[in-house]
C-alpha cells in the first residue's frame, strides 16, 4: 500500500518558518533564519561554522556571530563562510590551515581580510575566498583568503583584487578562479583568474549559476537553461540549451551539479551527487540528464553544493545528497537517496494526546498544551496562535496523559504534575524516576532500578512493588492494573485489584506474562487492547478482556494477533475511540506512519475522512515520511517530526489537532504555533 498525497497544509499561513536563505559550500551548508540567525552543518575542519572541536556537525547548530552583526545574506565556500549585514560590513571565518602569517584580523574567524569591508551590496564565496559587489557601482574586488602564491595572478591574500568590467553588477556567483556577475541591463560578464569579459548575446538574463568544476550556466527570461565556457584569453562565447527541461525560474550550480526550479515549484538537478563517485536517487535513477526530484514539489527556494542540494518546501528545509562530513544535517550516515528534512529550529522532543487534548515537550524542556480539557473545570487549552504553557515544568523529557492528569518525567529524574491547573507540582520524594503513566486508575513510574511504584493520586506518595524489577516501561490501561515491559523485552499485565485507599501498602500485584511477547521495545495500551513492536519490526496485539482482572476467567490469555503486513515498526500508540473501539497508529522505520481504526473524522490522515467504519486494515498517513514519534488520541494523532515539529490530523473539534477546532483533519497539518 502507497502513501496518500494531501499536499502539505499548515495553520494560519506557513507551517513553519521558512528560512530566508540557503547557502551551500563544498560539504557544509548555512541557513539564514527569520530572526536573523545562522545554523550551519557539515564539515567544520577548517573552523567555518566555529571554534569548536567538532571537525564535523551531522545536525545543524549556530554560526559563531560576533555581538551584534545581524546578518542579511550568507554565502558559503570551500572550507568559508561569511555574512553580509545591511551596512555593508562583511565578516568570514574558515579556512584555518592556510592562512598567511601576518595581517590585522577584522572578522570573526580565523578567515581574514587586511582591511575591513563596509560597503559591500553583494557577497559570494568560492575556492580560496570571497568576492563582494560594491554597493555604490556594483564592482567587484576578490579577497584571495589562501597561502600566498596559490593564485599567482591575484593580488596579496587579504588585499582587494578588482575585476574589472563588473560595473553594474546585481548578481553575483562564484570566488577567485571564476565567477560570473548579471547586471541590471540582464547581460552577463564572466571571469577567471582575470578581468571579466561579457557572454555574447545574452541581454535578458534571469539568474546565473557557477559550478565549481563544469561549466557555468545563466537562466534566460523565456526560462531556458543555457552553459557556455569562460575563455582565457576572451573569446566569442559560445552558449549551449541544456536540454530536458521545462520553463525555469531560478538555478544553481554546486561541484558538478546544477540544480533549478520550474514554474510549479519543481525541482530538477543534473550532474552528479557525491564528489568522487555517483550517487543514485534509487531505483537505478541518476541524475546524468535533467531529473525533476520526487518529494520536493511547491519548492521555493534552492542551493547546491558539493555532492548535496537544499530546497525550501512549504517553510521546511529539504536536502538530499551525500551525507558525508555531515552535509545533509540530519544526524543521519546513509546517503540520502530523497530528500529529508533538516531541523534548522528544533521543535517538541515528545509527545503525548489523549481525549481532546495533545501535549509536547519542547527542546528546551518547556510544556505546551493545546485543545480542551474536560471535567469540572472544562476550558480550552490555547489556541493555534498561543498554546498553554505549563507552569512549573522547564527540564520535562517526557510526557504522560490521562483523564484530567498530566505528568511530565524531569531530567533529574523527577516528576512534575498537574490537573485542571496549568501549574505543575513535584512529587515528593521522587528522584531517580526514568518512565511514567498517570493511567485512569493507579499511576505507575520505573524508577532507574528497573523497580515499579504507583499511587492512586498525583497528590499521595507513591508505593513501591517490591516484587517487580527489571522493568523498563509501563502503560497503565485500566483502574486496576498496567501493562508492563521488561527490560529483556517480555511483556505482561499486573492487577492490582481490587482497589485499595490511597494510605494502605499496595498488595503484591498478580502477574502475567503475555505469550508470544518476549522481544518488545515499546509497547501501548487503551482500556481494551494493548499492542507491542517487536525487535523484528513486527507489530501484535491482545485484548485485555482476557486476564482475570477485567472479568476474565483469571487463566493466560491466548497469544496475540500480529497486525497483518507490517514488519519495519520501531513504535506504536493506541488509544480508544469514543465508542468501544480501539485506535492505533504505528511508526516505521522508515518515517511513514500507519494507523488503523475508525477512519471517521479524519482519523486514518489519508485525506478521506470516510463517514463509516472501516475494515481492518490500515492506511498510511498522507505526506508523513520524516514522523520521530507518534501520540493518539480518542480521534486524532499527532507525529513529531525528526526536526522537532508536529502535524496533527483527525478529529478536531476542540482544537486538539490544529490548534483552531477546524472540525476535522483528514490531512497532517502543521500545529503553526509551536515553535
Amino acid at each position: 500500500m502507497e502513501p496518500a498525497s494531501c499536499g502539505t497544509q499548515c495553520v494560519g499561513g506557513d507551517c513553519l518558518p521558512a528560512p530566508r536563505q540557503l547557502t551551500l559550500g563544498n560539504e557544509h551548508a548555512c541557513a539564514l533564519l527569520a530572526d536573523g540567525k545562522v545554523a550551519c552543518w557539515g564539515d567544520n575542519h577548517l573552523g567555518q561554522i566555529d571554534d569548536g572541536s567538532g571537525p564535523a556537525y551531522a545536525t545543524p547548530r549556530a554560526l559563531a556571530l560576533p555581538a551584534g552583526f545581524r546578518p542579511v545574506a550568507v554565502a558559503t565556500g570551500d572550507g568559508i563562510t561569511c555574512a553580509l549585514a545591511g551596512d555593508g560590513r562583511v565578516q568570514c571565518r574558515g579556512l584555518d590551515e592556510r592562512l598567511p602569517a601576518g595581517g590585522a584580523p577584522v572578522v570573526f574567524g580565523r578567515a581574514t581580510t587586511n582591511q575591513p569591508i563596509t560597503d559591500a551590496a553583494l557577497l559570494s564565496t568560492g575556492p580560496g575566498g570571497m568576492c563582494v559587489a560594491a554597493k555604490a557601482s556594483g564592482e567587484v574586488r576578490c579577497y584571495p583568503m589562501v597561502a600566498p602564491g596559490a593564485f599567482p595572478s591575484m593580488a596579496t591574500p587579504g588585499e582587494p583584487a578588482p575585476i574589472a568590467g563588473t560595473t553594474g553588477s546585481i548578481q553575483l556567483d562564484g570566488g577567485i578562479s571564476r565567477g560570473c556577475v548579471r547586471k541590471g541591463d540582464g547581460s552577463v560578464a564572466c571571469w577567471s583568474f582575470g578581468g571579466a569579459s561579457p557572454i555574447d548575446g545574452v541581454d535578458d538574463a534571469i539568474d546565473i549559476a557557477v559550478d565549481l568544476v563544469h561549466d557555468p550556466c545563466l537562466l534566460r527570461a523565456d526560462g531556458r537553461v543555457q552553459c557556455f565556457s569562460v575563455q582565457t584569453p576572451p573569446r566569442r562565447t559560445e552558449l549551449r540549451d541544456v536540454p530536458g527541461l521545462p520553463p525555469l525560474t531560478a538555478i544553481d550550480a554546486g561541484r558538478r551539479l546544477v540544480c533549478g526550479l520550474d514554474r510549479e515549484g519543481g525541482v530538477w538537478c543534473w550532474g552528479e551527487l557525491g564528489d568522487d563517485r555517483h550517487i543514485s536517487l534509487g531505483a537505478g535513477r541518476s541524475l546524468s540528464t535533467p531529473t525533476r526530484i520526487e518529494h520536493l514539489a511547491g519548492a521555493s527556494a534552492l542551493s547546491v553544493g558539493g555532492g548535496f542540494a537544499c530546497a525550501v518546501v512549504e517553510g521546511r528545509t529539504r536536502c538530499f545528497g551525500s551525507r558525508e562530513h555531515g552535509r545533509i544535517g540530519d544526524g543521519v550516515t546513509a546517503e540520502a537517496h530523497r530528500p529529508v528534512a533538516v531541523p534548522l529550529d528544533g521543535r517538541a522532543t515528545d509527545l503525548a494526546a489523549d481525549g481532546a487534548r495533545t501535549c509536547a515537550v519542547l527542546a528546551d524542556g518547556g510544556v505546551r498544551c493545546w485543545g480542551w480539557l474536560f471535567g469540572p473545570t472544562r476550558r480550552p487549552l490555547g489556541t493555534g496562535q498561543a498554546l498553554a504553557a505549563i507552569e512549573g515544568v522547564a527540564d520535562a523529557t517526557e510526557i504522560s496523559l490521562s483523564g484530567r492528569d498530566a505528568c511530565a518525567v524531569t531530567r533529574g529524574g523527577g516528576i512534575r504534575c498537574w490537573a485542571s491547573a496549568q501549574t505543575a507540582a513535584p512529587m515528593q520524594g521522587v528522584s531517580d524516576a526514568v518512565a511514567f503513566d498517570p493511567g485512569p486508575g493507579y499511576r505507575c513510574m520505573v524508577h532507574a532500578s528497573g523497580r515499579v511504584s504507583c499511587f492512586v493520586s498525583i497528590r499521595d506518595a507513591p508505593h513501591p512493588l517490591p516484587s517487580l524489577a527489571g522493568v523498563a516501561q509501563v502503560v497503565s490501561s485500566s483502574s486496576d492494573g498496567f501493562v508492563f515491559r521488561r527490560r529483556s523485552g517480555a511483556v505482561g499485565y499486573a492487577t492490582l485489584f481490587p482497589q485499595l485507599i490511597a494510605s494502605d501498602p499496595l498488595p503484591a500485584p498478580k502477574v502475567f506474562g503475555v505469550t508470544g511477547l518476549q522481544d518488545a521495545v515499546d509497547v501501548d495500551t487503551s482500556g481494551f487492547r494493548a499492542c507491542a513492536v517487536s525487535k523484528r519490526g513486527t507489530v501484535q496485539c491482545q485484548s485485555l478482556t482476557a486476564f482475570g482482572s477485567m472479568g476474565g476467567s483469571g487463566r493466560p490469555p491466548p497469544p496475540p494477533t500480529p497486525l497483518p503486513g507490517i514488519a519495519n515498526a520501531v513504535g506504536i500508540s493506541v488509544a480508544d475511540d469514543s465508542t468501544i473501539s480501539t485506535n492505533l497508529c504505528v511508526l516505521l522505520a522508515d518515517g511513514r506512519v500507519a494507523c488503523q481504526g475508525d477512519p471517521r473524522h479524519g482519523f486514518l490522515g489519508d485525506g478521506k475522512g470516510e463517514p463509516l467504519p472501516t475494515v481492518p486494515g490500515y492506511a498510511f498517513v498522507a505526506d508523513l515520511e520524516d514522523a520521530a514519534g507518534i501520540a493518539v488520541g480518542a480521534g486524532h494523532a499527532c507525529a513529531r517530526h525528526r526536526d522537532g515539529r508536529v502535524s496533527c490530523w483527525g478529529d478536531d473539534a476542540f482544537g486538539q489537532a490544529s490548534g483552531t477546532a477546524q472540525g476535522y483533519e483528514p490531512c497532517p497539518r502543521g500545529v503553526h504555533a509551536l515553535r
